[in-house]
């Protein structure tokens, strides 16, 4: 089965209409995971194993691209929005941004507000 929604959140709720008593659950995740899905599984008395199988490590692309040549700009997670700004210092205008998912549209709505009150 896969979550409706792509988020832990999402997880949680595909997890909470099955029957885990007698479960063992495994859940593979980046260093980064929010812990809403090992929170839910502990508190549930789930029986569960988690395993840190990678975390984010930044990589400098090697040459830039003008991104005046570009319509939009797509944000896949908020470690993909530091990495950006780690690259570019700043975001491209706010109507040429999309995130997928609530975690990293929040994020990037956040550094839009940090970078306003700068």
């Amino acid at each position: 089965k896969i979550a409706h929604t792509e988020t832990a959140e999402g997880v949680v709720e595909l997890l909470s209409n099955m029957d885990l008593r007698h479960a063992k659950v495994l859940w593979p995740h980046s260093g980064q995971a929010r812990s809403v899905i090992s929170d839910y599984l502990s508190a549930q008395g789930v029986n569960y194993s988690e395993w840190v199988l990678y975390n984010v490590v930044f990589k400098h692309p090697g040459h830039l691209v003008n991104l005046d040549e570009f319509d939009e700009v797509l944000f896949t997670s908020p470690s993909t929005v530091q990495s950006f700004l780690e690259i570019f210092r700043k975001l491209p205008p706010f109507h040429k941004c999309r995130a997928i998912g609530p975690v990293t549209s929040s994020f990037l709505l956040c550094q839009f507000q940090a970078f306003l009150t700068e």
